[in-house]
């Protein structure tokens, strides 16, 4: 009893800190990296790709198996009525016939032209193409998981700017009106002030609605619970430096060649066809195979055999010519019958049998050959994919590189461009307070600061995530790190 209130104790402890685990692990803040774990442990198309790798391990036990020898036993029972043979005594019989029929058998392969060997050699490549191409999903599905959350992020960011605008002209309303009620300023530029907040206002709901959306999209690319709570952590960006520019796209293909999963699978889809070539050409190869068998029958007329004590007996052989003298011999036969049951009947009908079969091809209609052309057909198919892939992703670096070299300038000249919009926004600004710009002076030059803000916003993290696209081809961490 002791022992079982020990375990109930034990047991409760373990389950009240597996649920405190799990509900801190929910509470936990959703930075990048558990985005990505998340998502990776979660993604159906990863959990595919698993199950490929699942898929060609079994393959490889297979082919491996096929090494062993094969084991197979049979029996059938029957009934016969009328005129037929007993299995036991291979004479006729007009009585009814229960017989039953029990095998065993085993064949090993010897020798089968390689085929063995170059099939399990084929089949542990496949299994690296398969492990390869899990990882090359795996990158994938963390490209797209930066993608989601870096857009996330702009929107935030965003959202932030246009409340600050928001702010601002909310502040210079309430100072507009001190000027309207003082008479230095006409009413119209206090209604000029009022739409501004509207459009201010506007902004703000419309990046809050986008903010939203792109929460939610994360949150479903990474099948998060729709109960649990969910909202990413803004890590501090800056923008990437031009060290990967200065390296040129061709430096950067060589390092992706290097590393990438997809070059390294089709790499092994080549072996695994010439694999396949080496399969096909064993068909010419003669084959030896060894085989042991066991039979036995059992006939239900059969209800008694002769003892194995034996008397000399003198039985006649024949008749000499002219004479028809009768011609006898001694010989030793059984002294008598004795009863024999069920399986008494196993052991005296049984016969074994071991062989050695050689098969040698000679002729096949051409099939050995049509294979063998089949799997060359299959391996040149393989390389030219090879290159195919080697040529598509040297052109998705070029063009990556390019969009990083284009994203850099933009974003360059958009600070350019915010700080000039900063200056004359202050020179307006200036003027304004002091009656020299009028209202719509002031909310235009507002609004283009505003603009080049944003413009900023964007060019800034469509450089940081295409920064992060050009590493992904090196095979570096997907983090903000």
């Amino acid at each position: 009893m002791k022992t079982f209130w020990k375990f109930s104790v034990v047991s409760l402890i373990l389950g009240l800190a597996s649920y405190v685990g799990m509900a801190q692990n929910n509470n936990a803040p959703w930075t990048l990296e558990r985005c990505l774990e998340h998502g990776l442990l979660n993604s159906i198309r990863i959990r595919q790709g698993q199950l490929d790798v699942q898929g060609s391990e079994i393959t490889v036990k297979n082919a491996q198996m096929q090494r062993l020898p094969s084991v197979n036993a049979n029996s059938s029972v029957g009934t016969n009525l009328g005129r037929t043979i007993d299995p036991t005594t291979n004479e006729f019989t007009f009585n009814s016939l229960v017989s039953q029929s029990i095998s065993a058998s085993a064949n090993v392969t010897l020798f089968s032209g390689f085929s063995i060997n170059n099939t399990i050699a084929q089949s542990k490549i496949d299994r690296q193409a398969s492990e390869y191409s899990l990882e090359d999903t795996k990158n994938q599905v963390s490209l797209d998981i930066i993608n989601f959350f870096t857009q996330v992020l702009f929107n935030r960011e965003q959202l932030e700017a246009a409340q600050a605008r928001l702010e601002t002209s909310e502040a210079q309303l309430a100072q507009t009106k001190k000027q309207v009620e003082l008479g230095v300023f006409p009413v119209a530029n206090e209604l000029q002030a009022q739409q501004q907040v509207a459009t201010d206002e506007l902004q703000v709901v419309n990046f809050e609605n986008a903010v939203a959306l792109s929460l939610l999209q994360l949150r479903q690319l990474l099948m998060v619970n729709p109960n649990d709570p969910f909202d990413i952590v803004s890590p501090e960006l800056e923008a990437p430096g031009s060290y990967l520019i200065d390296q040129g796209a061709q430096a950067i293909y060589e390092d992706a060649v290097k590393y990438q999963p997809s070059i390294k699978a089709v790499d092994a889809q080549v072996e695994s066809a010439g694999y396949g070539v080496e399969i096909a050409k064993g068909g010419r190869y003669p084959s030896l195979s060894a085989g042991i068998s066991w039979r036995t029958n059992y006939s239900s007329l059969l209800d008694s055999v002769p003892t194995e004590e034996t008397v000399l007996t003198v039985v006649p052989i024949g008749f000499v010519d002219g004479t028809n003298e009768l011609v006898v011999t001694p010989r030793n036969l059984p002294a008598g019958l004795e009863p024999i049951s069920y399986f008494g009947q196993w052991d005296y009908n049984s016969t074994n049998n071991v062989g050695v079969t050689l098969s040698i091809p000679i002729f096949n209609n051409y099939r050995v050959q049509t294979q063998i052309d089949r799997s060359k057909i299959a391996l040149e198919r393989a390389e030219v994919n090879a290159i195919n892939t080697r040529n598509t992703l040297r052109q998705n670096i070029e063009q990556a590189y390019q969009n990083v070299v284009a994203a850099q300038k933009t974003y360059q000249a958009n600070q350019n461009s915010v700080s000039a919009q900063r200056e004359l926004f202050a020179n307006i600004e200036q003027r304004y307070n002091l009656g020299a710009a009028n209202a719509v002076e002031f909310t235009q030059g507002k609004n283009n600061l505003a603009t080049a803000e944003s413009d900023l916003i964007r060019a800034k993290y469509d450089y940081i995530f295409k920064i992060k696209v050009l590493e992904f081809y090196q095979n570096k961490p997907l983090t903000f790190d």
